[in-house]
């Protein structure tokens, strides 16, 4: 796997041999003083295709931008903070934009090509002690300068929170119980690399430090992964839900059951639900993905029985960034009645990517393991014809040697037609 790693000694030789003249390499160079980085210390970031939301604990405070600049290459084409980014321009092979430097106590935003592969930064790692994370009324990208995997209760211990703040990662959130002085939800451990964004409902602003792992070690889920797979690093934000759900009239009180939504049969959110001790109830802490506008359709899936309920008259939301759905005290409630057919069931469990992909890549289109289907995968070109042809092994498949163009993907179970959506190869 190609690496890109920054040996900064060897800049920081050329400084010292000329130290009236030092060098600066462009618009977001390093300043004139020597970088503090040389204890070799390596932070590794292995990114998704798309949108990534990331933080280091590399200490970023003399030329951090260049240093993420260098490391990223031509594997990434765009660094945004809350109010500013600079770009990669392919042709001229420079990065332009507003931003001129890097913080450890924010999170930024990166966006990676199809091919981008593991990247490293190397310097010294910052004490979380020295970085003060300050926090706004409203919404705050904050970054996680730790080098290891905290608990949530514990990496927030010194976070003044107010009753109903949540925080949330790309994929999962938490939300905070003044009463009981715990954050509930999906999000249960604070990782090293991962950025975060968190709403504030103070009144002021305040700033605090990152705590400590408490004296049992950091606290590991039980969270089972949802069969529902959406893709999250296609969008650049998402939105969440706390929600209560009942199914034909009696209230769902079981963590065998997934609550996921669709645009289509795309799948743009999905969680189990969790007993939550506040409320003494099963609920629903749901990330979800889209466009402004994006019309989402609830689904529930019993895990047991892959069975697969929608909601009553046709309740749905619209999506928008940074939407929140529901409290702990009062849920976002949805009711299920209806079951959907084999076929439509097949069809929302279906999980194929990347679409768009590029020429070079694989397509993989699985179900999950607990499904027992006869499918089948065609790939048709734009005049129609069947190009390609595969039946799953098991219950996965993978296509490749796919050249550029538009492509339709069809799966059939049983010679019935259960999916069938345009393929993008770049």
């Amino acid at each position: 796997m190609k690496k890109f790693t920054l040996v900064l000694a060897l800049m920081a030789s050329v400084l010292m041999l000329n130290a009236q003249n030092p060098m600066l390499p462009n618009d977001h160079g390093l300043s004139e003083n020597q970088p503090a980085w040389l204890s070799n210390q390596v932070q590794v970031f292995s990114p998704h295709s798309g949108f990534n939301w990331w933080s280091s604990y590399i200490d970023l405070s003399n030329g951090g931008l260049s240093l993420l600049e260098n490391a990223l290459g031509t594997e990434a084409s765009l660094i945004k903070s809350n109010d500013n980014f600079v770009s990669f321009d392919n042709e001229s092979g420079t990065w332009s934009g507003s931003m001129t430097e890097l913080d450890n106590s924010k999170m930024y935003m990166l966006l990676f090509n199809d091919s981008a592969s593991e990247f490293q930064l190397e310097g010294t790692v910052i004490s979380p002690a020295d970085v003060n994370i300050n926090i706004n009324n409203g919404w705050n990208w904050i970054g996680y300068p730790c080098s290891s995997t905290i608990a949530i209760n514990d990496a927030l211990a010194n976070f003044s929170a107010n009753n109903n703040d949540l925080i949330k990662s790309q994929e999962q959130f938490a939300t905070y119980s003044a009463e009981n002085g715990v954050w509930y939800g999906v999000l249960s451990e604070m990782q090293p690399g991962q950025g975060y964004i968190l709403l504030s409902n103070a009144s002021s602003s305040t700033s605090f430090h990152y705590g400590n792992a408490s004296k049992d070690g950091v606290a590991t889920t039980n969270i089972p992964k949802t069969i529902w797979t959406p893709n999250p690093s296609a969008y650049a934000q998402n939105m969440t839900l706390i929600g209560a759900v009942s199914l034909q009239g009696i209230e769902v009180n079981s963590g065998e059951y997934e609550l996921g939504v669709f645009h289509g049969d795309e799948c743009r959110g999905a969680t189990p639900l969790i007993y939550v001790g506040a409320t003494n109830s099963y609920l629903a802490f749901l990330t979800a993905y889209g466009n402004e506008g994006d019309e989402l359709q609830f689904r529930l899936l019993d895990r047991n029985t892959n069975a697969v309920y929608t909601a009553a008259n046709n309740q749905r939301i619209s999506y928008s960034d940074n939407a929140t759905f529901g409290q702990l005290d009062s849920p976002y409630h949805i009711e299920f009645r209806e079951m959907l057919s084999t076929e439509e069931t097949l069809a929302g469990l279906l999980n194929i990517y990347p679409n768009p992909m590029s020429s070079n890549q694989e397509l993989h289109i699985m179900l999950p393991e607990n499904v027992k289907s006869n499918v089948k995968v065609q790939i048709v070109n734009l005049l129609g014809q069947v190009t390609l042809e595969e039946t799953m092994n098991g219950n996965s498949c993978t296509i490749s040697g796919l050249a550029s163009g538009l492509y339709t993907v069809r799966v059939l179970s049983d010679n019935t037609l259960i999916h069938n959506d345009k393929l993008i190869v770049k």
